[in-house]
């Protein structure tokens, strides 16, 4: 049987230790080319990589940006964008059959056997559920410890869960905090032109979700990775495509910022921590999932 060759395409800036579990884990999982695009040009994970054959790494330097466009743009979303399709046309070179889009911050959590999973997809574009992480500590050694996650919700769960008291489960009445639009695996050899961060930027693509592949989100798992990526969305004037929760999330943020500590250890529990209670009753109502990650999926592979 035709086993498909898949790799995937990130835009990456994180600490050395959580890159290079990021990259073994896919490594582990049966992904054939993790493709990396190193948004600061000197990140010392390159290093490390260099020896693995089934790692691309490219170094986003000025050189890097002459060639694609002429200067290094702003808004790292649009930096993504020109990655994910550099990364396109590097799968397309390779033969791959399928390209995968993820942040660094994203693991890739088949059912199964992935490439298994991906040969019985029809659609040129497949799009994975969503999990997102549940920090339940304001300090992690690592952002992918986490092992309890939201799962998608429907507005009746939602209505439930608020009316048995869950308010901290929310924030603007949103239940991620996050992104809800998941990530794709795209069929390398389609006619697709152009992929954004989310899928493809072109119409009339043919997309199936799948229950069978989920996306696990750990977005913001910690202070410190809370952080980071929130200072780095505040020195860019033009916050792209910030939905109304995250604009009020980051208006928020810039407030803590300016007085103690206190006041953002405060805003993170708010914003993040579940109490028990709330637990309990989201797991109830099938909103919550527990996924136990074999630790030695983040070690190195041994080929």
């Amino acid at each position: 049987m035709h086993m498909n060759k898949v790799c995937t395409v990130s835009t990456i800036k994180a600490p050395v230790s959580e890159t290079l579990m990021f990259v073994n884990y896919h490594l582990n999982i049966g992904i054939d080319q993790v493709i990396i695009f190193f948004d600061d040009p000197n990140d010392a994970s390159a290093g490390y990589l260099k020896d693995y054959r089934r790692v691309t790494c490219v170094m986003c330097d000025d050189s890097y940006w002459q060639k694609n466009g002429g200067s290094r743009p702003l808004a790292i979303e649009d930096r993504q964008v020109i990655n994910n399709n550099n990364g396109l046309e590097m799968a397309r070179e390779r033969s791959f059959q399928w390209a995968i889009f993820i942040d660094n911050d994203e693991l890739v959590y088949p059912a199964g056997d992935l490439k298994l999973l991906l040969s019985g997809i029809k659609a040129d574009v497949v799009r994975f559920t969503i999990y997102e992480a549940i920090s339940e500590e304001e300090y992690y050694d690592n952002i992918f410890v986490p092992a309890l996650f939201k799962r998608p919700a429907r507005s009746l769960q939602i209505r439930a869960a608020m009316l048995l008291g869950c308010k901290r489960a929310f924030f603007e009445g949103k239940y991620f905090r996050g992104h809800i639009a998941s990530k794709v695996a795209v069929r390398v050899n389609t006619e697709i032109k152009k992929v954004g961060i989310h899928g493809p930027a072109s119409s009339g693509v043919v997309e199936e979700l799948t229950r069978q592949i989920m996306l696990l989100h750990y977005d913001c798992v910690g202070i410190d990775s809370w952080k980071t990526k929130w200072l780095g969305r505040m020195n860019v004037s033009a916050v792209k495509g910030l939905g109304s929760n995250r604009k009020r999330q980051l208006e928020l943020f810039a407030k803590a910022l300016h007085q103690d500590n206190t006041e953002l250890r405060g805003l993170y529990r708010q914003v993040y921590l579940i109490p028990k209670y709330e637990q309990m009753i989201l797991g109830m109502l099938n909103m919550l999932a527990s996924v136990q990650l074999d630790k030695k999926l983040f070690e190195p592979p041994l080929n």
